[in-house]
């Protein structure tokens, strides 16, 4: 090293990914991979109840929501996840499956009952 101000590197190339971030990044993927496969099946079990489309409904806003999530984390902490990111990206869907009916209570006592669903209520 001929400079003695200059930061020391571990490799020639000093942008190239260390092997903690390549690890970090593989467990965000890992975890997306499993998320979409438990966010399939989720869907295709609500398909199955024969209550009309309203659990279905509900679950297509939660994969909304859980989407736009992965969107903020993917913007924010792409290569360096939390825990609680890779949890979320996990097991979020269930929490959102039933946090949707809950918070569309909600929203129905703010903006009111409709007897139109889904897209005819905005159209």
């Amino acid at each position: 090293m001929d400079n003695p101000y200059q930061s020391p590197t571990t490799s020639e190339n000093p942008s190239a990914p260390t092997v903690e971030k390549r690890q970090q990044g593989d467990a965000f993927a890992a975890a997306l991979k499993f998320g979409v496969k438990v966010q399939l099946s989720l869907l295709g079990l609500t398909i199955l109840v024969l209550d009309g489309g309203v659990l279905t409904n509900q679950y297509a806003t939660a994969m909304i929501g859980y989407w736009i999530a992965v969107a903020v984390l993917m913007v924010r902490r792409r290569d360096a996840p939390t825990r609680g990111d890779v949890v979320f990206l996990r097991y979020g869907n269930f929490a959102l499956l039933v946090a949707a009916p809950l918070i569309a209570k909600v929203v129905y006592r703010v903006i009111g009952e409709s007897p139109l669903r889904g897209l005819e209520r905005w159209f």
